[in-house]
Order: C-alpha cells, then structure tokens, then sequence
C-alpha cells in the first residue's frame, strides 16, 4: 500500500500528529494532491482576521475547500487612530458616530461575506466531501469578534506609552492614562443580517487577552445582545463585558439597563451561556465606589437574568441546557455586603478568652 492509498481519516491524524511537532507543516504540501487537501483542511483550521484588508480579502484566501475546513473565525475590527495628543479628552459625540458606522459596516460586511459562500461550491475532494457529509449541508464554526484602536494606551509601543504614563504622572492623573477608551463603549447603527453558520458566539467587549496582546474596546451591553441575535443558530454564546464605569454612575446604569432590556434576545437555540459582566465592588464600609441604585429595591439587570434563567428551566425549546456559569463577588448588586454569619448570632457569641 502506497502513502496515497491511506484512508483520508488516517491521513488527517498523522497531519495533526506532525502539526503538534512542526507548526510549518505546510512547507510539505507537495508531496501528492490529497496530502495538500489534509494540510489545507489542517491549516485553514482556525483563522484570524487581524486587519481591514484581510478583512476585505476574506472571500478570496478562504477557498470553497477552506471554508468547508474552518471551525474558528477571530476577527478584529480596527478603529480610527486619534493620534498622539487626543487622548486625555473623551471622544466627541462625531468620533463616536464615526466609530460606531466602522464597527457596524464591518460587522455587516462580514456576516454577508460569510452567508454569500455556498455549500455547493465545494469541489469534489475527499477532504471537503467528509467535512461537509460531518457538519451538515452546511458548514459551522466558531466566531468571535472584538475591536481595538491602536491609539490606545495597552497597544502602544514600549516608549510611546511610557511617555504617556509619565505625563499623567506629572498631572497627577494617572486615571487620564485610560480615560478615553474607559468613557467609549461601541453601538450598532444598523441591524445584523442573520449568520445562521454560527455554532459558538464569543463577544470580547471589555476584558483583555493577554496572551494574545489584545485589549478590546467596551461593546455595549445592547450591541453584544443584538449579534447574539443574528447568530439564530448558535448554540454557544460568551459575552466578556464591562461594568467598571463607576467613575460616571449614570453612563454605567443605563449601559445596565441596557443589557437587562435586551438579555430577552438571546436565542432559544442557545444551550450554553457565559456571561461575564463584573462590576467594581464597594471597597469599603462608606460604599466607595457608589452602590448601584435599586429599583423597587432590586437591581434591574439580576432580576432580568433572574427571569431568563427561569425560562431556561420552565420553556421546551430551551429545556437541553446544560451549563449555567454564575459568578458573583461578596456583596449584593446594589451594595451590600453579603455576610458569612448573621450579625444578631454574632451579637451573642462569648469573648474569647486571653489565655497566658
């Protein structure tokens, strides 16, 4: 039996064995036709979108082969630089509009480049006949989005940012380091077109990715809601939110608010949810910083997850949840320390007695 009689399942494990030891396996492509469909399938595997034009190249360096391959699409949407002496100034309501058109039209762009391939445009290698006969008629992946701006103080270079640090140090001010991007969060303009393609969700809209040296700009609680939606399919969903804006009280409320309005969009496809939304806690006993204010004596974004986790448990469509991620912090959403033991047990307890 010669190597091109192997089974194109066996082919596929020794590529993956080979990739773990040598990640530039591609270099042997070459040596017969369906050992470079088994790389192509491997290599094409999980893909980053990192700038505009690779973006706009999408279509033409994923091949109808490719497309049938992929299972992760990480895309980074870039926005407008504002240049060296901006940014101890908060945006204007004009750059907003402006960065809000970018990051909606390259969402848009993206789902209508993704739902324009066709299934049928496959050729007739092995490698994309069992990929495709494996995930159904039509291919699913993950996706996840985040944008970044490269002004911003984390994606400097080493020099640039220590330059900046310094000023504020010299102004006293070193919150004004992150000042602009902290006052931003990114909206939608327009409504998605539905991405049915889409098995796992993952919006990084607030927490950094170290290992990847990408920290993202906020994306508001109502725009992640609102890709959830025209991802009608997905069976995953992360959302990395942000809570911290307490420095501005009421732009952190309504952006809460916001979120508890539109928690109503998720899927019924969905089974799986993460949703990471902290929040800075009070630091002491004088609720520093400010507490969040109740609304008839509850906190109107709990209570809206409060509702959807029962109608996770009670509606049929929704009955295959599986896990549910709950993380909370020692204090209760509107402030109040949560204790371990009740103060009137405390009151009672017997000093503890010195001993010599």
């Amino acid at each position: 039996m010669s190597f091109n009689d192997l089974d194109t399942v066996i082919l596929m494990l020794i590529a993956d064995r080979l990739h773990k030891d040598e990640s530039r396996i591609a270099q042997y492509a070459t040596i017969s036709r369906r050992w470079l469909s088994v790389l192509e399938a491997l290599t094409f595997r999980h893909q980053r979108v990192d700038s505009d034009d690779r973006l706009r190249q999408l279509s033409h360096y994923l091949t109808p082969d490719r497309r049938v391959a992929l299972r992760s699409l990480d895309v980074t949407i870039h926005l407008p630089q504002y240049g060296p002496f901006k940014w101890r100034e908060l945006e204007t309501e004009p750059e907003k509009a402006i960065n809000n058109q970018i990051f909606s039209t390259s969402l848009t762009t993206l789902f209508e480049t993704i739902n324009s391939w066709s299934i049928h445009a496959v050729s007739d290698s092995p490698i994309s006949k069992s990929s495709s006969s494996a995930r159904g008629s039509r291919p699913r992946f993950t996706l996840e989005i985040q944008a970044i701006c490269k002004s911003d103080y984390y994606h400097m270079d080493y020099q640039d940012a220590d330059r900046r640090r310094c000023m504020s140090e010299r102004m006293s001010n070193l919150d004004c380091v992150m000042t602009r991007q902290e006052s931003s969060y990114l909206n939608l303009v327009r409504k998605l077109p539905p991405l049915p393609t889409v098995s796992e969700l993952i919006i990084h809209g607030g927490a950094p990715r170290v290992f990847q040296e990408v920290y993202p700009r906020y994306i508001s609680a109502q725009a992640a809601l609102r890709i959830v939606e025209a991802c009608p399919f997905a069976d995953r969903v992360e959302l990395q939110l942000h809570d911290m804006e307490s420095k501005r009280l009421t732009q952190r409320n309504i952006e809460r608010e916001a979120c508890a309005r539109n928690i109503s969009l998720v899927p019924k496809s969905v089974t799986h949810l993460r949703l990471h939304y902290p929040g800075v806690v009070p630091q002491n006993q004088f609720f520093k910083p400010p507490m969040i204010p109740p609304v008839n004596g509850k906190d109107f974004f709990s209570s809206a997850l409060n509702v959807l986790s029962q109608q996770l448990e009670s509606l049929h469509l929704l009955a295959v949840l599986r896990n549910l991620h709950v993380d909370f912090d020692v204090v209760t959403p509107i402030g109040h320390w949560m204790l371990e033991r009740d103060l009137k047990e405390s009151e009672h307890e017997e000093p503890d007695s010195d001993e010599d």
